[in-house]
């Protein structure tokens, strides 16, 4: 993927954590990231602990608007500023480009912004 300008290679891995060794490897070297939340899960704000490293991360929530969720957008906000974590928070519909496009452009920039420190 191209953003102005810039190569980007994307790669995903499944969020279980039986999984995990792949995580490891792709972040190895990784720029960024972008930790996708599911907000029905049963206990989100605590998966963010577990994902959240020191690469520039972005943290995408989706299933914001499912009936069975409890956590307020504003509580992933608190939560990243409490536990000292420097990312932004956005909600996302991972089924619409444009949300997904308007994710990574975010995360982008921050690599671009931390680069430039």
């Amino acid at each position: 993927m191209h953003i102005n300008g810039v190569k980007l290679h994307l790669y995903g891995t499944p969020g279980q954590r039986r999984f995990d060794f792949m995580a490891s490897i792709l972040c190895k070297n990784a720029a960024g990231m972008v930790v996708m939340i599911d907000n029905g899960h049963t206990n989100p704000l605590g998966e963010l602990d577990y994902f959240l490293q020191k690469y520039p991360a972005i943290i995408a929530v989706t299933h914001y608007d499912d009936d069975n969720t409890n956590t307020l957008l504003i509580e992933y906000h608190q939560y990243v500023r409490e536990h000292g974590f420097n990312c932004a928070v956005m909600r996302l519909d991972a089924r619409v480009k444009d949300e997904v496009m308007r994710v990574v452009e975010k995360l982008t920039l921050e690599i671009i912004r931390r680069k430039n420190r």
